[in-house]
């Protein structure tokens, strides 16, 4: 390899120093050419009118632990992670026995249903066990031999029997075939039975459960959950009293359940942390051996679930009032890898670093994978979790070098423009211009860089071959050229002056941002700046100069910092991407006054 061949060695300052002082200096490089539309000196980290409701919604929501199961489904629906919820349930044994035993009886009856009332504590699982038995039943037996039903109290007007038995009945009629067993569950209806509404509903259920049409109550297991023992055996009595068939066939105690066991609990909360966030637990700061040292004994799943809840919002609350008592505007730092192959791999590279199709970073990733960079915050993950996601919100994406081409054809420097053309004509490719903005700007709208400032969800690029193939499609033709290109230009750029590049792709950005049909919608933008230094404003009227990002996106209340990556090597290892992330996160931390003080709260 020669000296040319050389990865570029990346500072976070062009100079080498990691001391802004001279950022007047060096942003003169940058002005004299014809990047001062996107040349600001100064950038200041304060807020004018920052409300905190809109600063800091994103740490108040950052982790999602519901301790109900309705609130689970709910965000899993909206995720398309319910398949992977449902198999985060671990029914307790003792009451899967017990359920086949009221099957068996079903089963063998002349016709009849049966009553199940279900006795738990608040928050033991009761409603997961009962609503996910569809699944777990038909998942086992690879068949469906179950089906479950819900209706809750406030659904059924108790002291009306005939209402209520039309109501109950209705499910049963609709049900998917009387071979499979219908358990049907009457959430809510212990709180505020009273004697009137308990008479309804034991006549409405007699009439179901003992229907004198044959076979029409077979196979109907109604279940009444309750959290109180005193109500249940209230049910219970009523049930007996009018002969409605019980497992035993007698007087017994209510059946009571008693959830997961407590070894399960830090296993089921990493599971539903997971499903739930789209990343582990451990990129909120709290590992496993946090998890050990929060109670567990006598408490229920649910409790245990509020309670990791409540610790992490309480590290989010120390979060928001570091930031509240600074008044900073809020910090989006975006970490974009620019390298010289396909734009797929490249992809995935970044994808197995981040967390959702939000790009969010994984703090844990970070601690495993950046080496010696780390070892300060290995003591404290929750601090490095918190500045990840809530204080830098630091995402990482792929930049097409294709794209990167593109900006340089069409707002390059024209003495760049020149460098990148005879760089072309060496290697034997034509280097003609893109025919028109319209095209540049419909690739940069593509990029998922483009779609993180926009608040959009990423995608993934469509693989296209360097080698043609037989019978080709135009397009893929085209996508394989722009393709080379790219990579001609990735290999070609890391020689080259950072400013020039920097300043081109800010310059390309504020094109997008402000002009043409198709302009994003980036709500305030202010301007867009090329090596600007971060500025903070003291009280005594002076201002302290922190971090030079490659480039700066200001919003009213947001600052989104790009830095780019240009590096030139054959292999970008994950390993590689974390130790060159940690190094940002640690020069943010010294050149920060809010990370150091929020690390020493």
């Amino acid at each position: 390899m020669t000296n040319d061949d050389k990865p570029t060695q990346l500072q976070l300052f062009p100079n080498g120093s990691d001391d802004p002082s001279n950022a007047q200096e060096l942003q003169q490089e940058v002005s004299k050419y014809h990047y001062r539309e996107v040349s600001k000196t100064y950038i200041s980290l304060r807020a004018e009118r920052i409300t905190i409701d809109s600063a800091f919604q994103d740490i108040n929501s950052s982790l999602t632990l519901p301790r109900r199961w309705e609130f689970c489904v709910n965000k899993a629906e909206e995720l398309d992670t319910l398949s992977a919820l449902l198999n985060t349930v671990r029914p307790p044994t003792r009451a899967l026995e017990e359920l086949a035993s009221y099957i068996d009886l079903l089963k063998s009856s002349s016709g009849e249903g049966a009553l199940w009332i279900f006795n738990g504590d608040s928050g033991s699982g009761k409603t997961t066990f009962l609503q996910t038995l569809e699944h777990q039943i038909n998942a086992r037996r690879n068949q469906k031999i179950l089906e479950v039903q819900v209706i809750h109290g406030h659904q059924i007007d108790l002291t009306n029997r005939l209402e209520a038995f039309r109501i109950l009945h209705d499910k049963v009629d609709h049900r998917t075939g009387k071979e499979i067993v219908l358990v049907l569950i009457l959430e809510d209806v212990e709180q505020s039975l009273t004697d009137n509404e308990l008479e309804g509903l034991s006549q409405a259920l007699k009439m179901l459960l003992r229907s004198p049409t044959p076979h029409e109550s077979k196979n109907v297991l109604v279940v009444i959950p309750v959290n109180n023992q005193k109500h249940g055996l209230r049910l219970r009595n009523a049930a007996d009293e009018i002969g409605l068939l019980s497992r035993d066939s007698g007087k017994s105690s209510l059946y009571i359940f008693e959830g997961p066991k407590e070894d399960q609990y830090i296993e089921i909360v990493e599971d539903l942390t997971r499903v739930l966030n789209n990343r582990p637990l451990a990129d909120f700061g709290i590992r496993t051996e946090v998890l050990e040292k929060i109670p567990r004994r006598r408490i229920t799943i649910g409790n245990f679930i509020q309670n990791v809840a409540e610790f992490a919002n309480n590290q989010d609350q120390r979060t928001i009032e570091v930031l509240q008592e600074n008044q900073y505007k809020k910090l989006v730092t975006i970490f974009a890898f620019v390298r010289p192959m396909h734009p797929t791999d490249l992809y995935n590279s970044v994808q197995l670093v981040v967390s959702d199709r939000s790009n969010r970073l994984s703090s844990e990733w970070l601690l495993s994978e950046a080496g010696a960079e780390s070892n300060q915050w290995k003591d404290k993950p929750e601090k490095l979790a918190a500045i990840v996601n809530n204080i830098l919100h630091i995402k990482a994406v792929e930049l097409p070098p294709h794209v990167l081409n593109q900006m340089i054809q069409m707002c390059g420097d024209p003495a760049f423009q020149d460098g990148l053309k005879s760089h072309f004509t060496s290697a034997g490719i034509n280097p003609a211009k893109p025919r028109n903005w319209t095209n540049v700007r419909d690739s940069i709208f593509s990029t998922n860089l483009m779609r993180l400032l926009l608040g959009q969800q990423t995608t993934r690029p469509s693989h296209v071959g360097l080698n043609p193939q037989a019978g080709e499609k135009p397009e893929t033709s085209k996508k394989r050229e722009l393709l080379t290109k790219g990579i001609l230009t990735a290999k070609w750029i890391t020689k080259k002056s950072q400013y020039d590049i920097n300043g081109t792709v800010a310059m390309s950005l504020k094109q997008v941002l402000t002009s043409g049909t198709q302009a994003a919608h980036l709500e305030g933008f202010q301007g867009i700046w090329a090596e600007g230094v971060l500025s903070i404003e003291k009280s005594d009227g002076t201002s302290e100069n922190t971090i030079r990002p490659d480039i700066t996106i200001e919003t009213p209340d947001t600052l989104y910092l790009i830095e780019l990556n240009y590096e030139n090597g054959a292999v970008l290892t994950r390993a590689d991407m974390a130790r060159y992330i940690m190094k940002k996160i640690n020069s943010y931390y010294k050149q920060l006054p809010i990370l150091r003080q929020f690390v020493n709260v």
